[in-house]
């Protein structure tokens, strides 16, 4: 009788085998998943092209693996899989993204070449010495160096900010002006980024605008003078980068200044009159693009409401998206140029909009890495 059961086994687990390779097999060539993936806030890997120089380097090899990997069945349950066992075994510090003790997700520190940064913080002190225009740099400090106390005890590596701080200080000393924010985030005891994304959130925001308004003689608007409404369920960039797909949402607050805007890209026809594209993105789970639909080469934002005229230009990355709907209220119109996707000299078109203060607002990876900060010119 024993001897039937195990011989029963003997044909079902190959039979089992075989049916999952044919499974496998028949998804790799017949099923279409969403080209976009959602989780990974990236696109799927395409069929390689074959070609015999490719064959023969190994590329080809490499490309068909990666694509195989990328249409790979239950991919998003075996990504999380791998991450969690990443973190339950401590292994976890070797990859881009971390969890500290509070459970955000956070951007591991990253080397600094000071080299490259003095670089381009010397384009920056060219462009506001040849334009004459009032320019303030204003970085965000990162997460993890805000809570490096905690990385700290975890034995991690320390992050450099420090080193990024100081470099600024010294380089624009007498040339151009830079808006220190890094002291009060660390001694803020708010949340000041979103747990699953590397942004500041709204309190982040709302310090920088202090800052940006304190170096340019404005008067600040209080935080709860603002039209305040909510976005739930938002999933960020280290959300998507770290496979720990149980980690709780965030909640995108917006800050409506409450005046009449007028909003324009250079790469899109037609106008808008709303600083938040909340339909285009409620259903999406990165929602970060709210802001001003996201990056495009120049956003033209007009406060209709304007007693006079004053136009700020912005240099910046996506961290100035959520810096806009506090700053419109003061200026008449802010111009924002990513140099990522403008490839024209900013300087020109700062005179073009009639440009009266220049405000550049970088990450600090960003800021050692931009290889388009030449643009400034």
């Amino acid at each position: 009788m024993e001897k039937k059961k195990y011989d029963k086994i003997l044909y079902v687990l190959p039979a089992f085998l075989a049916l999952v390779i044919v499974f496998v097999g028949l998804y790799y060539v017949f099923a279409e998943p969403p080209a976009f993936k959602e989780h990974e806030k990236e696109y799927r890997k395409e069929f390689p092209a074959f070609t015999s120089e490719s064959f023969f380097s190994g590329k080809w090899g490499q490309d068909f693996e990666e694509f195989l990997a990328d249409k790979m069945p239950g991919r998003n349950f075996l990504v999380g899989v791998n991450a969690y066992f990443d973190l339950l075994t401590g292994r976890q510090n070797t990859g881009d993204i971390w969890r500290d003790e509070k459970g955000n997700l956070i951007e591991a520190p990253v080397k600094v070449d000071i080299e490259p940064l003095k670089k381009n913080l010397g384009k920056m002190v060219d462009f506001a010495e040849n334009t004459g225009l009032d320019t303030a740099l204003i970085i965000p400090t990162t997460a993890g160096y805000v809570d490096r106390e905690l990385l700290k005890k975890a034995e991690w590596e320390c992050y450099t900010d420090n080193e990024i701080i100081k470099t600024i200080h010294e380089t624009f000393l007498g040339k151009a002006s830079f808006i220190d924010i890094s002291e009060e985030f660390i001694s803020c005891e708010e949340q000041l980024f979103y747990r699953t994304d590397h942004h500041w959130n709204e309190y982040g925001a709302y310090i920088a605008y202090e800052n940006i308004c304190g170096y340019f003689g404005i008067e600040t608007k209080p935080f709860e003078e603002f039209d305040i409404s909510y976005m739930e369920g938002f999933y960020g960039s280290t959300y998507s980068r770290s496979g720990l797909w149980l980690t709780k949402s965030d909640t995108i607050a917006l800050l409506d200044p409450g005046v009449c805007v007028k909003v324009r890209f250079s790469d899109a026809e037609g106008e808008w009159d709303s600083l938040f594209f909340t339909e285009k993105y409620a259903d999406m789970m990165d929602k970060y693009p709210v802001f001003l639909d996201g990056n495009h080469p120049v956003t033209y934002v007009e406060n209709l409401e304007a007693e006079e005229e004053r136009t700020l230009i912005m240099i910046k990355d996506s961290y100035a998206m959520s810096l806009v709907p506090m700053l419109i209220g003061h200026y008449s119109d802010i111009v924002l140029v990513d140099l990522r996707y403008y490839k024209q000299p900013v300087s020109e078109l700062a005179s073009e909009v009639g440009a009266s203060q220049a405000l550049i607002v970088y990450s600090p990876d960003h800021l050692v890495n931009d290889t388009n900060i030449i643009w400034l010119r």
